[in-house]
């Protein structure tokens, strides 16, 4: 008979510790799914944010500056991918799968 583990251990959702961005990634091991989600969402803002600072350089080449925007581009995509994610739906799927 084959060994099986009965002590499956199962998602569960807890409540949102509300960590800044510095600290977070001091003790990330006990960081929920809300805390990653909402780190996450924060580091992307401050990178969208000093790209449109960046932008701002008239010294740039065009270039550059094609570069930059593609890259504020697809941090916008990865907000919106963000505020898609029903992290409860991610939990049910996951308990579904054990």
């Amino acid at each position: 008979m084959p060994n099986k583990n009965i002590n499956v251990a199962k998602a569960t959702i807890t409540t949102h510790r509300s960590n800044s961005t510095s600290t977070f990634f001091d003790a990330p091991t006990d960081a929920t799914p809300q805390d990653c989600l909402e780190v996450t969402d924060r580091l992307i803002d401050q990178a969208r944010a000093i790209l449109n600072c960046a932008l701002c350089d008239e010294s740039l080449s065009l270039d550059t500056i094609l570069q930059l925007q593609a890259v504020r581009d697809n941090l916008y995509r990865a907000s919106q991918s963000l505020d898609m994610l029903d992290i409860a739906k991610a939990v049910e799927m996951a308990q579904e799968s054990v």
